[in-house]
């Protein structure tokens, strides 16, 4: 089964600090929940792998995805590696809309390479898309006002 998922929002935040916040992999664990740990396995130019662990409705399950960057308007990624994904496929379109304004395009798109319940994928791809937009641009405009210290 594949699901896919999309939510554009307006977050009240310049571009660069959006694309700061999406781009700086190590905080995922600290601006969503599900995810537990993020690590970079490898970086070049403007591709970025990183392996993740994550935990949904009492599920843990381990991913790597290789993330393309954009600067700053588009973040891409496709699936390396996962036990339970077949495929992890998505990416982030920013827009400028002010100098104090962006509007953000999240999509995914998943499978799995057995049978999981309808309810996993859909709380992976869709269902948590609200709230998750909402806490990366809360994550962001706090980042804004307090910038992370060097």
């Amino acid at each position: 089964m594949t699901t896919r998922g999309e939510k554009t929002i307006v977050v009240p935040v310049p571009i660069e600090a959006f694309w700061a916040t999406i781009t700086d992999y190590l905080a995922y664990p600290r601006i969503l929940d599900d995810i537990k740990s993020a690590t970079i396995v490898e970086r070049d130019a403007n591709a970025t792998v990183v392996a993740f662990e994550l935990r949904v409705l009492l599920k843990s399950f381990d991913y790597t995805l290789r993330l393309v960057e954009q600067a700053p308007t588009t973040l891409t990624w496709s699936l390396v590696t996962s036990k339970t994904l077949a495929q992890n496929d998505g990416g982030w379109t920013l827009e400028a809309i002010s100098p104090t304004e962006t509007r953000v395009t999240y999509w995914n798109v998943l499978a799995a390479k057995s049978f999981l319940p309808k309810s996993f994928i859909n709380a992976l791809a869709r269902i948590a898309l609200p709230s998750m937009l909402k806490r990366w641009s809360r994550y962001a405009q706090e980042r804004l006002s307090h910038p992370p210290q060097s």
